[in-house]
């Protein structure tokens, strides 16, 4: 089902795809069960892939065959996604510059924002996990929990504008880190 300007205008042989906003889907050609409701493209470059959830301007914008992944709000999962599966955004710009990484978690404002190739990490909260470019296996929650470095990975930030850094567990909150 398409409804809108350039929706779903390559498809050859895709089914069971529901596309309904201006340029949504208007790459695909075979992938199937994908959802995508708003405007400016969302799952724009989606040639390929399946069981893909994009609802929002931007949202999931550039992915070509992956899997798996949902966004649901405006910029969500909005870079050039290359090979990143399973992964979950919800609030404007959580996870916005994601390409590789698998099976991670955004949700809240601006959460994992600048994590581009990260795998397993879970944010939770506005701004967590921000910084967060390349590490993995990390748990960020709460307003601004995020990492003292770009590349940390197996690290815990549980707490209020908290930092932690590699194989560490940090919660409480700034200037007050237990």
């Amino acid at each position: 089902v398409g409804i809108g300007h350039n929706v779903m205008k390559t498809v050859t042989s895709g089914d069971y795809n529901v596309a309904i906003g201006h340029g949504a889907m208007d790459a695909l050609t075979t992938g199937q069960y994908n959802v995508a409701i708003g405007g400016d493209s969302p799952l724009g470059a989606l040639d390929a892939g399946l069981r893909n959830i994009a609802i929002g301007n931007n949202a999931v914008l550039q992915p070509d065959g992956e899997n798996d992944n949902i966004g649901i709000g405006s910029d969500t999962l909005a870079g050039a996604i290359n090979g990143g599966e399973k992964n979950i955004a919800i609030g404007t710009s959580a996870g916005i510059v994601h390409t590789t990484g698998d099976n991670c978690v955004f949700l809240g404002f601006e959460a994992g924002h600048d994590n581009t190739t990260g795998e397993n990490n879970v944010y939770l909260g506005t701004y967590a996990g921000d910084r967060g470019i390349g590490g993995s296996n990390n748990v960020c929650i709460g307003h601004e929990a995020d990492l003292t470095a770009n590349d940390i990975s197996h690290a815990i930030t549980i707490g209020y504008n908290l930092q932690s850094s590699s194989n560490k567990f940090s919660f409480g909150k700034s200037g007050d880190v237990v």
